[in-house]
């Protein structure tokens, strides 16, 4: 019968790397009277075991006269995916199975004294699929990420479930932004560094500020609305447009020292002006032209001159 059983606490001997489960410990049950440090003295020997069907299997493995090698085993942690990055010094819990020589390893306690910079991942399995197992799948599991080494923090889903899309958030305290982008090619990114935020989406609209810059953009439309007000201040307007149309219920005012316009001039009503107005051309009236009192078109000279002569003044 094969029990699980813990054999005692070790001292890591070696820094583990971030890809590998693999480390050497020091087991005091091993050598009850050292003392002070110790050092790695290995070599490769091989090992007898039996399989599951008792029949003995020989392998080579590494051994230490001093240290036993030992495989990372998620001990009450299921949902971590990588094993701690232990240094060289950090108290550890060793187990193995009975009738093996093999070796498997946790962490005991709190060793905030010897860990540093650390790789986290943690994944929580979301297929629905219960009738029966399957393969690990990175894919099919909700993933958060914590790498003090490189300052980055995410979180990201799947849709093995039926989720509308698979979301990606991501801390990058290193560069001083985050992210959030979707498997529907949408990103928003606020950067604290460079005072920005910017959002776009597939078809590729955008809205961004950047420092004292704004930009809105998008290929179809823009629509703004407001109950009572809507008040826009700068100092320079510039509209361009093929058509531009001003719709107003109650009035329009413009108020500016001079009004400038380029082209032709169109009105549809009367125009009334507290001042006078001038033309630089002809003023033509295609129903007749008059003054508060004088309609041109009817206007006559006493001395029978029709008043189309342009060379006398006539009073």
């Amino acid at each position: 019968m094969n029990v699980l059983q813990c054999v005692g606490t070790g001292t890591v001997s070696n820094t583990k790397n971030t890809n590998t489960k693999e480390i050497f410990v020091y087991l005091p049950l091993n050598n009850p009277t050292a003392e002070g440090g110790v050092q790695l003295d290995v070599k490769q020997v091989e090992n007898t075991a039996q399989d599951s069907e008792g029949k003995p299997v020989t392998t080579n493995v590494l051994k230490s006269n001093k240290m036993v090698p030992a495989t990372w085993i998620a001990l009450g942690e299921p949902n971590r995916l990588t094993p701690p990055d232990v240094r060289e010094g950090t108290q550890v819990a060793l187990y193995n199975v009975t009738g093996s020589s093999d070796y498997y390893w946790t962490t005991f306690g709190f060793a905030a004294e010897t860990m540093r910079l650390e790789t986290v991942i943690f994944g929580w399995n979301g297929d629905p699929n219960i009738s029966k197992d399957s393969t690990f799948d990175i894919s099919k599991y909700y993933q958060f990420t914590i790498d003090t080494r490189s300052g980055v923090v995410s979180f990201r889903n799947s849709n093995a479930n039926g989720e509308a899309t698979i979301l990606d958030l991501t801390f990058n305290y290193m560069a001083g932004h985050l992210s959030l982008s979707g498997a529907q090619k949408s990103q928003l990114i606020f950067d604290d560094v460079e005072h920005s935020i910017t959002y776009i989406n597939a078809e590729e609209s955008i809205f961004s500020i950047n420092k004292e810059k704004a930009l809105i953009y998008t290929k179809d439309s823009i629509v703004m609305h407001a109950e009572k007000l809507m008040q826009f201040e700068t100092k320079q307007f510039f509209l361009t447009a093929e058509q531009t149309v001003i719709e107003s219920t109650v009035g329009t005012r413009i108020t500016s020292p001079i009004t400038e316009h380029i082209g032709d001039f169109n009105v549809t009503g009367g125009i009334t002006a507290s001042k006078d107005i001038e033309a630089k051309g002809m003023v033509k009236g295609l129903k007749g032209v008059g003054s508060s009192t004088i309609d041109l078109d009817k206007h006559v000279h006493g001395n029978g001159n029709d008043g189309n002569d342009t060379n006398i003044p006539h009073m």
